[in-house]
């Protein structure tokens, strides 16, 4: 079934194969099914057989950032953002890398190696959402007591819920706000 569509892909083949692989799309002989965009390998079905995909069933979902200074914005998520710190990574006895937790969420942190640049952006394109059942007024003051600017104060947000927003260290955004 094509994922969230009900609709189930049936493949094309020339010659009655049970299932041939492909490498790649261009390599499959022409009548031959194509394939899914992104993928780098084609599976060639017979034409009585349907492809069906499951529907991910996640149990959680970590994002993990890299961040320019780990010690800074490890500070950022315990101290300003309550936070605690679940694990740390270490390689050749320095910590590179840390695993926080707030509730049952979790938020990877990993110090950049430069390789791609000291000057890439980070935080483009990204804002993580967090939904609370505490007062997002107190949260937003505890934020501020620490030093953090906040991008917005708690109100309305367009959806429904109150909330806030701000950005940390690296540029990534976050909105924090109360379950609607």
């Amino acid at each position: 079934m094509r994922p969230g569509t009900g609709t189930s892909f049936r493949a094309r083949t020339s010659t009655p194969p049970r299932r041939q692989t492909y490498q790649a799309a261009w390599d499959a002989p022409d009548g031959d099914a194509t394939i899914l965009a992104g993928l780098y390998q084609a599976t060639v079905l017979n034409p009585e057989e349907t492809m069906t995909t499951a529907t991910l069933q996640a149990r959680s979902l970590v994002p993990s950032l890299t961040v320019n200074d780990l010690e800074r914005s490890t500070r950022f998520y315990i101290e300003g953002l309550g936070f605690a710190l679940e694990d740390e990574y270490k390689t050749d006895g320095e910590v590179t890398g840390v695993m926080l937790a707030a509730g049952e969420t979790k938020l990877g942190l990993s110090q950049d190696d430069f390789a791609k640049g000291r000057d890439r952006a980070k935080g483009v394109g990204i804002r993580l959402y967090l939904e609370t059942d505490q007062d997002v007024k107190v949260l937003a003051r505890q934020a501020q007591k620490t030093g953090i600017r906040l991008d917005s104060d708690p109100a309305p947000l367009p959806w429904g819920p109150i909330g806030f927003t701000l950005t940390d260290p690296d540029g990534f955004k976050l909105t924090i706000s109360n379950a609607e």
